[in-house]
């Protein structure tokens, strides 16, 4: 089971339940910390869903028996646990534990200059820029407002060149870049406001479908070419609609382990900090 928590306002995650408790025992988080897991209905403290883990907690100490300083920690970019700075390894100015050495090398040798972007969520114009795998703030993508722990999976694919399957034939094109495809999948917040609207716009347009097959075969029966027009019409438009308000983001491109996607609002947008990588 995967869990995420809440730090400065940004959900961090996923992880599993061991590592979860390990945060706990290091006090990167509290009995305070919100969580969150898949089933749970919303964000709640660590407290209330992992009261085994606060159980052993080291106690506060009061001021005048407060520990002597200790030597400073640090973090792994890839799991985020604190290590002591002797723990830790050095590579392309990141410090990595022994366990994420081998996950952090395969990053840089599939193109990525410093993995520990993977980490992180970006704008580049009207484009969210991610790592594969990064979890997006948990709120809504559309008006950023707070989206409660809800999340849309959302399936993307990417084949390079695209334009070519006009050029080539669907089919061939498909054949021809079988190996090149390349997928993410993207868990989307949304608050409840945009997730009624996208409910309601899907049920129109799959009614707006219905009917148009209904005044298509009005017009054929009738011989009634207007009855024809409008239910082809209906036709398309609502089945565009339906497959748009489903989709919510559409894929832009996937490389090198990076992923960008269209289709966020400008509140959502104008809240990330802009990308500096790679066009």
């Amino acid at each position: 089971m995967n869990w995420y928590y809440v730090e400065n306002g940004q959900q961090v995650g996923p992880m599993p339940e061991a590592q979860l408790d390990a945060l706990a025992q290091n006090g990167t988080i509290n009995e305070a910390t919100l969580v969150w897991c898949d089933g749970m209905a919303d964000w709640q403290p660590l407290s209330a869903v992992r009261p085994s883990a606060v159980s052993q907690l080291p106690p506060v100490l009061p001021p005048i028996l407060s520990p002597l300083p200790v030597a400073p920690e640090t973090v792994c970019v890839e799991c985020g646990l604190v290590y002591a700075p002797g723990d830790l390894i050095k590579l392309n100015n990141c410090f990595v534990c022994a366990t994420c050495k081998p996950k952090f090398i395969q990053r840089m040798a599939e193109g990525i200059a410093n993995p520990s972007i993977a980490k992180q969520v970006w704008k580049s114009k009207k484009e969210v820029v991610l790592g594969d795998g990064t979890p997006l703030p948990d709120r809504c993508i559309c008006c950023n407002e707070p989206a409660n722990g809800y999340r849309l999976k959302r399936k993307l694919t990417y084949t390079p060149n695209p334009h070519m399957a006009l050029l080539v034939g669907v089919l061939i094109y498909a054949i021809m870049t079988r190996n090149q495809r390349k997928q993410s999948t993207v868990l989307v917040g949304m608050c409840e406001k945009h997730r009624s609207a996208r409910k309601r716009d899907i049920i129109l347009g799959l009614s707006g479908f219905v009917l148009g097959i209904a005044g298509l075969c009005v017009g054929a029966a009738f011989d009634n070419g207007f009855f024809a027009v409008v239910g082809v019409l209906l036709m398309i438009g609502g089945i565009i609609l339906a497959a748009v308000r489903a989709q919510v983001i559409s894929v832009s491109k996937i490389e090198n382990n990076i992923v960008r996607f269209k289709g966020a609002g400008k509140p959502f947008l104008a809240s990330l900090p802009d990308w500096t990588g790679p066009k």
